[in-house]
């Protein structure tokens, strides 16, 4: 039945091919008891090119988005530079100014980086195909291939411990067949050890590796121990599959704006390369954008947002995240480095911000991401360091409280308060501890003065202020240093809206804030400028020092 030539077949199987690739995905379990036959290599095969298939489709779409906005892209850089000029020289064109100019060079950069993504990714697909045409030749060659699968599928899954043995051996189409027929080894292989599940990944060829990243996205994703560039991709399928579900459903209007702030979140800036390391589709997603390659920083932080962040915000907590890169940059830090804007819990809202049960869950999560990050390190020399803001810092403290996870420095911007369970900096597996805090401010009547919120979030709850000298944390200041052009922070937020002329953030460029931050990210904290406690506002005074949150000479003391 098979040709004798190896890179053809012909009569019954080429049949069987034809109505597979037109027909619904076979049956892998069916497929796997008959895993000596050519109906079973035409299966696996149809299946794979399926995946193909679909991959393919969502690149065509990106493909035709991008190729849009690259057109807009270059006719605002030819506006702005003037080069219509020399297309109609007789023309009276004048070229925009240095800023206009920037801002298009720029803007027509960041398309040009992610067509070059999408020609990338094109190419991946090319040599799975080309990889997939050739083992199905070989098993047609040979009748035996494929035994393992009907092997895998005949093994009952143990009850508890590792199910990696199962799948060892295993080739990435095998690997697809397997994990669609058993969907129960999917959760399983998430709750796996992440320094397993990274060894099992590594002992896997390049081509395996993309070809389990595009065809089983929902399981690399969001999987711990598996390279970022992987998790990258098959995140970037399942956020472009869910947007294309989203704008089939009106009454989903709210959650396809989550989704496509995360699809933006994602656009290079000056150059810059960004991944998608954390996607978890729902009413309310959850995503984690890296700024800089995870699998290359000798030197990665991440940012832990607070209250009312959800994933609509993640373009505002990519550019803190964008700002803390670039002025980690200026202060010296690795050129190879990366700062992962994490939304990647449930974050509270004013009324439950009192509460510390999303930062216990948040924490959980925290652990289970660092974990996945540390077993990616793989024996490289890695500084890892954590920043929070407001609750966020309430949600890492949890985290690193709970285990060590190796991380050189925590640092503490605007804090809602740590749980008083864990007993100060001592109770943080960390190097080093900082805090950082403007001065205490009504909210409303004093608003653009001072922090307006932090406090409110200690009081209510009853946590620790780790300003307080008694916390055992290294406190910095935030609140301006006019000789260095260095603005002071004026509101509780991280940043400030674009275009506002209300204040700074304690992640806005420009700050002490920002500066310090970067600092304490990257090493260096003999250079901190220092905390002083900026005293009472006027109102405070007024009131006769107030309630002890606002105007205790301890309260916000170093």
């Amino acid at each position: 039945m098979i040709a004798e030539t190896p890179t053809v077949w012909e009569g019954q199987t080429a049949d069987v091919f034809v109505g597979l690739l037109a027909g619904v995905r076979p049956d892998a379990v069916a497929l796997g008891r008959a895993s000596a036959s050519d109906a079973d290599v035409l299966g696996r095969y149809a299946a794979e090119v399926a995946d193909i298939q679909e991959s393919d489709r969502l690149l065509a779409t990106r493909a035709e988005e991008v190729e849009s906005r690259l057109r807009g892209a270059r006719a605002d850089w030819a506006d702005a530079s003037g080069a219509w000029a020399e297309v109609f020289p007789t023309a009276s064109i004048v070229p925009g100014s240095e800023l206009e100019q920037a801002l298009a060079r720029e803007r027509l950069a960041e398309v040009e980086a992610e067509a070059a993504v999408l020609e990338r990714e094109r190419d991946v697909l090319v040599e799975r195909r080309e990889a997939a045409d050739r083992r199905c030749v070989a098993g047609l060659s040979d009748p035996a291939q494929g035994g393992d699968v009907g092997r895998v599928l005949a093994t009952a899954v143990p009850s508890t411990g590792s199910v990696l043995g199962m799948l060892s051996g295993l080739s990435a189409s095998e690997l697809l067949a397997v994990l669609e027929a058993r969907p129960g080894l999917v959760e399983r292989l998430r709750a796996e050890n992440p320094d397993a599940v990274h060894e099992w990944w590594s002992g896997l060829d390049r081509s395996a590796q993309h070809a389990l990243a595009l065809g089983v996205p929902n399981v690399i994703g969001g999987l711990g121990g598996v390279s970022y560039w992987a998790r990258d991709r098959a995140n970037r399928i399942l956020l472009d599959r869910a947007i294309t579900d989203a704008r089939t459903a009106p009454e989903q209007v709210g959650r396809l704006t989550a989704l496509e702030e995360i699809r933006d979140a994602l656009k290079p800036r000056r150059g810059v390369v960004r991944q998608l390391t954390v996607f978890e589709n729902g009413d309310r997603p959850l995503a984690a954008v890296s700024v800089g390659d995870l699998d290359q920083a000798v030197n990665v932080t991440y940012s832990v947002p607070g209250m009312n962040t959800r994933g609509a915000d993640m373009q505002l907590w990519a550019r803190g995240a964008q700002n803390l890169y670039d002025e980690q940059g200026l202060v010296g830090g690795p050129s190879a480095r990366a700062v992962v804007a994490w939304i990647g819990y449930e974050t509270p809202t004013e009324v439950t911000v009192g509460s510390g049960d999303l930062a216990r869950a948040g924490g959980d999560r925290l652990v289970d991401e660092l974990e996945g990050f540390n077993a990616t390190r793989n024996g490289r020399d890695v500084e890892l360091h954590v920043v929070g803001h407001s609750y966020g810092t309430t949600t890492a403290a949890n985290a690193l409280s709970a285990k060590d996870l190796g991380v050189a420095s925590f640092t503490m911007l605007g804090s809602a308060g740590i749980e008083p369970s864990i007993g100060g900096a001592d109770g943080l597996h960390a190097g080093q501890v900082f805090a950082g805090q403007a001065q205490n401010v009504f909210p409303v009547i004093e608003a653009g003065k001072g922090d307006e919120w932090a406090h409110v979030g200690r009081r209510v709850s009853g946590r620790d202020n780790p300003m307080e000298p008694g916390f055992g944390a290294t406190s910095f200041g935030v609140d301006g240093e006019p000789d260095k052009d260095l603005h002071q922070v004026t509101a509780h937020d991280p940043l400030m809206p674009y275009g506002a002329e209300n204040g700074w953030g304690y992640l806005d460029k420009d700050t002490e804030s920002l500066q310090n931050t970067a600092l304490t990210s990257t090493g260096q904290p003999e250079r901190l400028t220092g905390y002083a406690w900026p005293g009472l506002t006027q109102v405070q005074e007024g009131l006769i020092y107030g309630p002890p949150s606002f105007g205790s000479p301890t309260e916000g003391t170093r």
